[in-house]
């Protein structure tokens, strides 16, 4: 599968019981993360879509969350990003850091840190890849892309996403004898760390 090229809605089964569930991140230059999606943060502390492992500072990440909502540095904090009467994380306000982007305040995005992402640790819905089977469950699974997951890190070109926690669906499970489109993913669980 390839990386998301819009906001998706996902599903989330619990948050940590800690209280931890919602933690901000500034965003890399130059990219763009999908609310709904996988995020990662890079070698640089940045936040980027969950991806293969490449040069640096994408060669060593770790899986923090599912993107929620876009914020902008403010003079008195963090500011809601395009949310306008709808508040904060409609889908489609997705945090495109490009220099093309301008923010409310005029200046431009494309900086390290010109954008912030709301990242939300829970147990997630994500698709699954064929390797992705009952005997999986309690296992760590590699994020193959911002939505998807696999049960090998791909000899070592793919990060720890998280625990695999179920297959299937929420409320339905799939039925007997079918394969699930999908699997409950715990991203809460930060141990399974860079790589």
């Amino acid at each position: 599968m390839a990386g998301l090229s819009k906001s998706r809605n996902t599903a989330v089964l619990g948050t940590p019981a800690d209280g931890g569930a919602n933690l901000y991140y500034p965003v890399e230059a130059s990219t763009t993360i999908y609310l709904g999606g996988i995020v990662a943060i890079d070698s640089n502390g940045y936040a980027v879509p969950a991806q293969a492992k490449g040069s640096s500072p994408l060669d060593s990440m770790i899986v923090v969350g599912i993107a929620r909502e876009v914020y902008y540095p403010g003079p008195a904090g963090l500011i809601p990003y395009g949310g306008g009467a709808h508040g904060p994380g409609v889908p489609g306000t997705d945090a495109v850091n490009q220099s093309s982007t301008i923010l409310p305040d005029g200046s431009a995005a494309g900086a390290a840190g010109a954008m912030y992402i709301r990242v939300e640790r829970c147990i997630a819905q994500l698709d699954a890849d064929s390797s992705i089977v009952q005997a999986v469950v309690g296992k760590v699974v590699f994020a193959k892309d911002d939505h998807t997951v696999q049960a090998t890190d791909g000899s070592g070109t793919l990060v720890a996403a998280g625990t695999l926690v179920m297959l299937g669906d929420i409320p339905t499970a799939p039925a007997f004898g079918t394969s699930p489109v999908g699997c409950y993913v715990d991203l809460s669980r930060q141990g399974a760390a860079a790589t």
